[in-house]
């Protein structure tokens, strides 16, 4: 009897029970390794997409609040304005001008190769009217590259001018369809109104992150 316990004792595991249990560890290694990859790069890809919305919310509220301080400046443009536009003409509550647009390359501000086109903003410092090369900087960050730009205004033309207008034949011509008995179109109930729209990309990675973002704001003066 105690013999057979022995040889029961001394019994270990077979090649193939060995060859088994170690084909389930690399297994459940090699799928665990993948999980905790395919969780990283997840992470990774969120972390970056936040950078991205980080970078051009800030790029948007800096042009919206120009827009929120002060107004659009429809002088900027050479006739009615035609939507889309790639350029914001705005002044500010100082009757400065700030202008918006799409900068080329390094020459044109942007910080570098990488992070062109950018967008630029230029302002008039010595309000003399002019926007000069050197008063213009990139306002999108290093890394981000805009894929497109473009801006939306309503109404096209300016509502606070005092249009000569004939009551009985040219009421159509003012925005607030009323002629006044002093000849000059009503000033309509309506403030400038601009919508910004921003596609971008983060050029900081192998494999960019691509996003769009719009915002419509309007200006807060209103003339009567």
């Amino acid at each position: 009897m105690l013999r057979k316990k022995n040889k029961l004792w001394e019994k270990g595991f077979t090649v193939m029970e060995l060859v088994v249990v170690l084909g389930i560890f690399s297994i459940s290694s090699l799928i665990i390794t993948e999980i905790f990859m395919a969780v990283n790069k997840t992470q990774k890809r969120v972390m970056e997409y936040q950078r991205v919305q980080s970078d051009i919310s800030y790029t948007m509220e800096v042009m919206a609040r120009a827009v929120r301080l002060g107004t659009i400046d429809y002088l900027g443009y050479s006739s009615q304005i035609s939507n889309p536009q790639t350029v914001l003409y705005l002044k500010d509550a100082d009757g400065r001008p700030i202008t918006f647009k799409e900068g080329a390359d390094q020459s044109e501000k942007c910080a570098d190769n990488e992070s062109s086109p950018c967008i630029v903003s230029g302002f008039d410092l010595d309000a003399d009217g002019l926007i000069e090369n050197g008063e213009e900087a990139s306002i999108t960050p290093k890394g981000i590259r805009i894929t497109d730009l473009k801006f939306y205004i309503s109404p096209t033309i300016d509502p606070f001018l005092n249009t000569p207008c004939v009551a009985a034949t040219q009421v159509e011509d003012c925005l607030s369809d009323i002629c006044e008995a002093s000849g000059f179109c009503q000033v309509p109930d309506r403030q400038p109104i601009a919508t910004i729209v921003i596609s971008a990309q983060d050029t900081a990675v192998s494999n960019p992150v691509a996003m769009t973002m719009q915002t419509t704001v309007s200006s807060r003066e209103y003339y009567r």
